[in-house]
């Protein structure tokens, strides 16, 4: 449903809650969650689609506080033999980041990747 984490939502998330999306883009109002997370709200917001699709180089998104964003490319060409090895990487992540620790293969925001 296009709109359905719209700032109302997203605040009534915990303050320690991950927004999660891989689905579709437009389930999230990209402007509301840029100002939740600005506020400090969210814990974090983990995106693989976005509204904007592509999300142009200048928007608040890619420098908003605890957002992290994938290429939207997760599926297709031998997503079968990936998907372990993409799994373990993100699992591993979040364990890292829920003790504090710095996430591995971290984007360099300096460099674009």
């Amino acid at each position: 449903m296009a709109g359905m984490f719209d700032e109302r939502r997203l605040r009534l998330m915990k303050p320690t809650a991950i927004l999660l999306n891989v689905g579709r883009g437009n389930s999230v109002v990209t402007d509301d969650l840029v100002r939740v997370l600005q506020s400090g709200h969210l814990r974090a917001a983990c995106l693989d689609v976005m509204d904007p699709e592509p999300l142009p180089p200048e928007h608040p998104l890619w420098t908003a506080p605890r957002a992290y964003l994938t290429p939207h490319i997760s599926g297709g060409f031998r997503a079968g033999v990936n998907y372990g090895r993409v799994l373990d990487v993100v699992l591993g992540n979040l364990e890292r980041v829920l003790k504090g620790e710095p996430p591995i293969h971290a984007v360099d925001r300096k460099l674009g990747y």
